[in-house]
């Protein structure tokens, strides 16, 4: 295999951990071999899984942002950043994460592209069902090829607002907009995930979610025009 086929997933632990350990095992069972990072965000929890290649245990919440830490121990090939309420559905998610990827570069000749399987226009957010461009996507999954994350100014872009290093995805998309990089979402990469959703504890819940991401929005949306 490839470098630029190779995959790793960044997974995000917070209070679905059940769900977090059937992760591992979907993704230890891919046609293609594929990694695991596990980001644990619950304090009160040391998460431990035999199957992972990497257990990031943190004594506090570094909410969304820290998948960026887990994405810092991926040297090469794709990184698939991914929610623990999420779920790969059978065997061949990598596999089509790999076709798309393809896909999308013969299409518009860019070498680097994101992917996500739900749109956001900046204001609605909604549920894809085919593959289109957008201004940016939501965090739940993003798909990156580890040498588009060489050209992001990590430290300089979240070191001004807290808030947008847990929304770290708008920024990013801002910024390598810029760079040229598009930004896509693809329904067929969503036909390869099942919902495992828990409203409760999702990060939708904080009581701040809309209006700081809506701040954030305002604060990039020139980037992208």
């Amino acid at each position: 295999m490839s470098n630029e086929e190779k995959i790793t997933y960044v997974v995000m632990n917070w209070k679905r951990s059940e769900n977090t350990h059937k992760i591992i095992n979907r993704v230890k069972q891919q046609k293609l071999d594929s990694n695991v990072i596990i980001i644990n965000n619950n304090p009160d929890l040391l998460f431990e899984d035999e199957k992972a290649d990497l257990i990031l245990n943190s004594n506090k919440n570094l909410r969304c942002g820290g998948c960026w830490l887990g994405m810092l121990y991926v040297f090469d090939g794709i990184i698939v950043k991914i929610d623990d309420d999420l779920l790969p559905r059978d065997n061949y998610l990598s596999s089509k994460i790999v076709e798309e990827l393809k896909l999308k570069e013969s299409i518009h000749g860019k070498g680097k592209v994101i992917l996500g399987i739900t749109g956001e226009n900046w204001i609605p957010t909604y549920t894809i069902n085919a593959s289109q461009q957008v201004d940016a996507i939501k965090g739940r999954v993003m798909v990156i090829r580890r040498e588009t994350l060489n050209n992001y100014p990590l430290f300089n872009t979240f070191n001004k607002d807290y808030e947008e290093y847990h929304h770290g995805e708008l920024p990013f998309a801002a910024h390598m907009h810029r760079l040229g990089v598009k930004s896509y979402v693809s329904g067929e990469i969503y036909k390869h995930l099942t919902e495992a959703p828990d409203e409760s504890v999702s990060a939708f819940s904080e009581k701040n979610h809309i209006s700081n991401r809506e701040m954030i929005r305002r604060k990039y949306i020139s980037w992208l025009r």
